[in-house]
């Protein structure tokens, strides 16, 4: 009975060691695949940010801006609604991508 108590006690001793050793040879492999599932998440970021700032120009450039040259007509409260909706719209976009970008 001890004999095959000692023969466990070291089968398991083993067994543990054999584990830790090939849990420390892919240390470095989860380390890798870790680095580059944060480097793909932070481009990731960054692209969408890209986007939300670029559609922010965007409606700048074709709200605001191309709003203005209508102030010729008459009735000048609808084109400066149109010239405020675009203006917070803009904003609203470039706070976006930039708390995307920072996050």
């Amino acid at each position: 009975m001890e004999k095959n108590a000692l023969y466990c006690y070291r089968y398991n001793k083993n067994r543990i060691f054999a584990e830790i050793i090939s849990n420390m040879g892919n240390w470095e492999k989860q380390q890798k695949e870790k680095d580059e599932a944060r480097e793909k998440n932070k481009m990731t970021r960054e692209t969408i940010a890209k986007y939300f700032l670029d559609l922010s120009k965007l409606v700048f450039t074709a709200v605001v801006l191309g709003g203005l040259p209508l102030f010729t007509d008459k009735d000048l409260s609808t084109n400066w609604e149109i010239v405020l909706v675009g203006a917070i719209a803009t904003i609203c976009l470039a706070i976006f991508g930039y708390r995307i970008l920072n996050k």
